[in-house]
């Protein structure tokens, strides 16, 4: 199949779908010409040259099928019909090679309509393949029917902004669609009333252990509360629940509420120094007691702190929520008399994560107590009661046959649900108890235990002065009888609403016992706590809480930019400079008030998702678009593993996914979907792109914003944005004949992926050798080049991990990255490799991070993979990165990466989540465009082939991309020929030595020309000799030129010259006339002293022009004291003098030489 026309494949396969994929597609409408457009419809017709690019397969290799798919505008309360299709013309085409081409019995249709944030699009397919014939121009006519008559002048002008590109290149009637208003809201929105509004101060209130909690007038003092004349009736505490977010978007959010206290104030009505609170707060873990079922223990993998909300002021409708209180004094009859309860342990660590056959680590939510096959633990059960049953659960990866010895005795295992296996035992004593295990292992991997839990019978008598009792379900009163170890009468709460106990008062008291009678519930849980005053724990701090309410304030926002405090004061100048510069509203806003305002302060990931669900939902439209995390973060939320790590803005992990992608945080409807809007309107597009900055430090912060600054600078020009580097891995890897990380960057480089005026750095490792210790440092010193001397883009495909690409570590973070000099040449780095965008590690860093943090060059942006990946999901979304990327130059990098993952998630029907695309995510800027330059050279005249020590001429002018319109442009244009590319192959052999595959490709023939010419209103031309030892046949030489005016840049290529195999006669049998000087004298004589470092500057004249081919014995070379072993080449250095094709220059920096005299040649 052709490749001139892949771009309109994936138009007709995908684009009906899902109209941005318009955008992968680079769908520029040259072929269309619009002959009228108004709010009562539009009049097109769509010009045929080649009927080729049209055709698409549609089953397999067998059926194809000719279509053009158009976008068009509608207006917001109008319907589009087709009034009027005409062909004229016949196109001749040789349509043997397509098997069956279908004919449409049509020549236009309507497909769908369908809205792009808000806004009404209609897909058009034409079908140039009419009845037998492919037909040269089809006239469309469509009409708009307004069933209210008349286009809805009422609604709302929208600007978005960040779209507006998107719809620029994809929308036919850009122009036209633009002013129609936008009717249509694109949800309902789900508003809801911020619970901060009704006070104005807050005061957060910390808590690690659960029990009761005594907060004092000098508590509140020393948090800055002033209680003079504080009336006890204004003090509130409000909870939002103490749990982590739902993982899942359907599932509800505990709301904020008022909870019960106590207030003791000595009967005046004011809080004083003395008086003091209290309430009852739930641990961050804990165990559960709901109704009409078993207890459930709580684990929040984020954190062991919970937090409660306090204030003294504000509007409320409402008395504030005190404990009420029962009378427990027993008297009359009762139903049961209770003299023992259940009680519930947990008994485990978080010390390690599991790791799989491979030595890997397989889950980074989970954490385990230990790896050991024969573990022994003990555990104070104080009031146990021996001989009764007690039920034992153990979570464990294991193979089944699990024993647990409890005190010696085994315990009978009663079932399993894996990784949880539940055992019974009678052999629990009151006081210290042993728990032996024998866990089973696997043959590749150890057995991981995670926790111990029992239920058990005790008696009712305290431990350290405190009862913690459930009594189950029970349908009437109970007595309820207490062992008095208790040291004053102890406070007794019902338990079954911890946000509001119920206090029991007046129990009887003996020294031995104390009774009180109470109705119990039948659902349950009858939970008691019993504790006196003086085991009441203060709280483990209090602080004011500055409230920036987020719910309230929904002005439009384009971009969020979400950091932790200490970070805000330091974007204050980059939030200015977006704004500027993209022509875009950005609101910074801190990590600390997300928790505070979305998950009520408890430290959770998912507030994020929360509080950027809640404005893409309700924010003024065009709601945000794309989300900036400024900090870097680890797995290891709660610190397990005692390093000296943090949590700027954290990694989003859950038990769904282990990803740790930031995706987690912009997906609002399913799990794993970017277009949530499925499950509102029809509405298509992704709901918001993210991205990240994974920075520690100030000066880290510093340092990206400068590298922002510096690529988007209009000076920051040079040829090395028309170069693409690929590198790929070689064969060697888990089975040493890995030939297809080479073959899928060949398909990645294929036009119209990677357009041909873009040169090709090739680095395929296995086009270098192996040294002694199996490695290739040849390559290591070729992409530390290809860095250095500047280039767009480096794409590598193949193995790789935190620290290196490839086995043979052909680029290591410690070695290789400091080597970097390329701060004014930043790249684009796209890996298709394991793990390199592993930013979450606590114990070190990863290169992703590296390379966009190095201060002396690196990374603009980095697009990799955070765990994990396969090779041939890999490919296909590198590929997608590139249609999009390479096609569209107004979208961003993360623009086009998103718009990529959005298309392959609707590669059918319906959007599907893509775990592999999941796992990449974006280190970057989200709106900083790849530096593609602007506009197109276009040459109008070229040598129809290239012959040696012939003279050719050239010439060409800047044009547009979009419309090719000539450019007023003054400027240079840097021109490059190249010979005819270099064919290779590679066997791949199997460790036997069996050819298994080879792979051909070529490599840039070599330059035969480098020089500048002037370009003048648009205009230039140029002069070039084609050296003697040219190529001598082929026909895939070509000429590129890069031109720079004061403002912009242009990129041109024109390829497929032939060369020839005849020589012009010549008589010159001279060598070249070479002069030259230091520094910046021009009188420099041989004997002068110099200044190490100076810059050498080499004068070369040859009437026959000069050789720069770098074959055998045309190098330019440069040896220092006869030293031949240290010979510089210098051949490619050389640059003709502007309009020259005789004379050029070289410039070459010495190095540092010892004092004394040295000799050059």
């Amino acid at each position: 199949m052709p490749k001139e026309f892949v771009r309109y494949i994936t138009v007709a396969l995908l684009f009906a779908l899902l109209p941005i994929v318009g955008i992968a597609s680079s769908i520029f409408y040259d072929d269309v010409k619009i002959l009228s457009s108004n709010d009562n419809g539009i009049n097109f017709e769509l010009n045929i040259e080649n009927p080729d690019k049209y055709i698409i397969s549609i089953s397999g290799d067998s059926v194809f099928s000719a279509v053009r798919t158009i976008l068009l505008g509608i207006p917001n309360n109008a319907e589009p019909f087709i009034q009027n299709v005409s062909s004229d013309g016949i196109v001749a085409s040789d349509i043997s090679n397509y098997g069956k081409l279908q004919s449409s019995s049509r020549l236009a249709e309507i497909v769908n309509i369908k809205l792009i944030r808000g806004r009404k699009v209609a897909t058009v397919n034409v079908y140039p393949y009419y009845r037998g014939s492919f037909r040269k121009n089809i006239e469309v006519s469509i009409s708009f029917v307004y069933p209210d008559g008349r286009l809805n002048q009422m609604a709302s002008i929208s600007d978005d902004k960040i779209f507006e590109s998107i719809y620029k290149h994809t929308i036919l009637n850009y122009n036209q669609f633009i002013k129609w208003p936008i009717a249509i809201q694109l949800k309902a929105g789900k508003i809801a009333q911020s619970p901060f509004t009704v006070s104005q101060n807050w005061y957060r209130i910390r808590t690690i252990n659960e029990g009761l909690v005594r907060i004092s007038g000098q508590h509140l003092s020393l948090a800055g509360i002033s209680i003079d004349n504080l009336v006890s009736d204004s003090i509130r505490i409000f909870y939002g629940g103490g749990e982590p977010i739902p993982d899942r978007n359907s599932e509800p959010v505990n709301p904020f509420e008022e909870i019960s206290i106590i207030i003791e104030d000595n009967g005046d009505g004011y809080f004083n120094r003395n008086d003091y609170i209290l309430f009852f707060a739930e641990g961050a873990d804990r165990w559960r007691y709901p109704a009409d079922s078993t207890p459930v223990y709580m684990e929040n993998h984020y954190t062991d702190a919970n937090y409660y909300w306090l204030t003294v002021s504000g509007d409320f409708s409402q008395e504030g929520r005190r404990i009420i209180t029962v009378n427990g004094t027993p008297s009359g009859l009762t139903d049961t008399i209770i003299t023992t309860g259940r009680f519930n342990r947990r008994i485990h660590q978080n010390n390690i994560l599991s790791i799989d056959s491979n030595d890997r680590l397989r889950d980074y939510f989970e954490w385990y107590w230990t790896s050991q096959a024969h573990f022994t633990f003990y555990e104070s059960l104080p009031n146990a009661i021996p001989g009764t049953a007690a039920d034992i659960t153990i979570r464990a990866i294991s193979n089944p046959n699990n024993y647990i010895f409890i005190n010696s005795s085994n315990a009978v295992l009663t079932g399993s649900n894996r990784p949880r296996y539940f055992f019974r035992t009678d052999n629990l004593v009151a006081g210290l108890n042993r728990f032996s295990l024998v866990l089973d292992s696997s043959t590749t991997t150890p057995p991981y235990f995670d926790y111990c839990e029992i239920s058990y019978i005790g008696d009712l008598t305290p431990s350290n002065e405190i009862l913690d009792f459930f009594v189950g379900g029970f349908a009437g009163t109970g007595e309820i009888i207490l062992n008095h170890q208790f040291s004053t009468i102890p406070f007794i709460f019902d338990l079954s609403d911890s946000k509001n106990p119920i206090r029991v008062t007046d129990a009887s008291v003996s020294s031995d016992d104390i009774g009180f009678r109470y109705n119990l519930s039948s659902a349950g849980p009858n939970r008691f706590y019993i504790c006196p005053l003086s085991k009441a724990i203060s709280p483990d701090g209090i602080e004011k809480a500055e409230i920036d309410d987020l719910r309230e304030n929904k002005s439009q926002t384009d971009m969020m930019v979400i950091a932790p405090e200490i970070f805000l004061p330091y974007l204050e100048d980059y939030e200015t400079y977006r704004e500027i510069k993209s022509g875009i509203n950005v609101r910074v806003v801190s990590y600390e008030q997300i928790l505070n305002q979305f998950s009520y302060g408890l430290y959770d990931p998912k507030a994020i998702r929360e509080f950027l669900k809640f404005s893409f939902e309700n924010y003024e439209t065009p709601v945000p678009a794309a989300v900036l995390l400024v900090g870097d973060g680890v797995y290891d939320f709660e610190n397990n593993l005692g390093l000296p790590s943090a949590n700027y803005i954290p990694p989003y992990i859950q038990k769904l996914d282990s990803s740790a992608s930031d995706d987690n945080y912009v997906f609002f409807g399913d799990f794993g979907l970017l277009d949530s809007d499925t499950s509102y309107t029809i509405d298509r597009g992704y709901d918001m792109m993210i991205a990240r900055w994974p920075v520690k430090t100030v000066s880290e912060l510093a340092t990206i914003i400068d590298k922002v600054k510096t690529y988007e600078a209009s000076t920051n020009y040079g040829p090395w944005r028309t170069t693409v580097t690929l590198v790929a891995d070689d064969e060697f890897g888990h089975y040493n004949t890995e030939w297809f990380h080479t073959s899928q960057t060949e398909e990645l480089q294929e036009p119209p992926r990677l357009p041909s005026s873009f040169r090709r750095n090739k680095i395929y490792i296995w086009d270098y050798p192996f040294n002694s210790v199996h490695r290739k440092p040849l390559a290591n010193e070729a992409i530390v080049k290809s860095f250095n001397e500047g280039t767009l883009l480096i794409n590598y495909a193949g193995h790789g991990n935190p620290d290196s690409w490839a086995h043979e570590n052909v680029f290591h973070r410690s070695t290789d990255l400091v080597n970097l000099t390329n701060s004014d040449k930043l790249t684009l780095v796209v890996t298709a490799s394991c793990s390199i965008g592993f930013f979450d590690n606590p114990d070190k860093e990863g290169m992703a991070e590296d390379l966009i943090r190095y201060v002396n060059g690196g990374a603009i942006g980095v697009i990799s993979a955070t765990r994990l990946v396969y090779s041939s999901d890999n490919s296909a979304f590198n590929k997608q990165i590139f249609e999009i990327l390479f096609g569209d130059n107004d979208l961003s990098i993360a623009q086009a990466f998103y718009a990529a993952k959005l298309a392959r998630q609707y590669s059918g029907a319906n959007p599907v989540p893509i775990r592999n695309d999941r796992n990449y995510i974006y280190f970057g800027d989200p709106f900083v465009k790849l530096g593609v330059p602007k506009y197109d050279i276009k040459f109008t005249e070229k040598p129809d082939s290239l012959v040696a020590l012939e003279y050719h001429q050239a010439s060409g002018k800047i044009i547009e991309k979009s419309s090719g319109a000539n450019v007023d442009f003054d400027g240079t244009i840097e021109l490059f020929v190249f010979d005819s590319n270099i064919e290779k192959k590679h066997k791949v052999v199997d460790d036997d030595g069996d050819s298994v595959k080879t792979v051909s490709y070529d490599m840039n023939g070599p330059v035969i020309y480098r020089g500048y010419t002037e370009v003048v209103d648009g205009y230039f031309d140029f002069s070039f000799m084609a050296p003697l030892d040219i190529g001598m046949g082929g026909n895939t030489a070509k000429i590129s030129g890069y031109g720079i005016s004061t403002n912009s840049d242009a990129l041109g290529l024109v390829d497929s010259i032939p060369v020839s195999l005849s020589i012009v006669s010549s008589d010159d049998t001279e060598g070249p006339v070479i002069a030259y000087t230091f520094g910046q004298r021009d009188d420099f004589l041989s004997g002068d002293k110099i200044t190490s470092g100076e810059t050498m500057t080499l004068i070369i004249l040859d009437s026959s022009g000069v050789n720069l081919t770098g074959s055998l014995g045309h190098e330019i070379t440069l040896v220092i004291d006869d030293r031949v072993e240290n010979t510089v080449n210098l051949t490619d250095l050389f640059h003709y003098d502007t309009g020259s094709y005789l004379s050029g220059t070289i410039e070459y920096e010495i190095g540092s030489l010892s004092t004394g005299i040295h000799s050059f040649r």
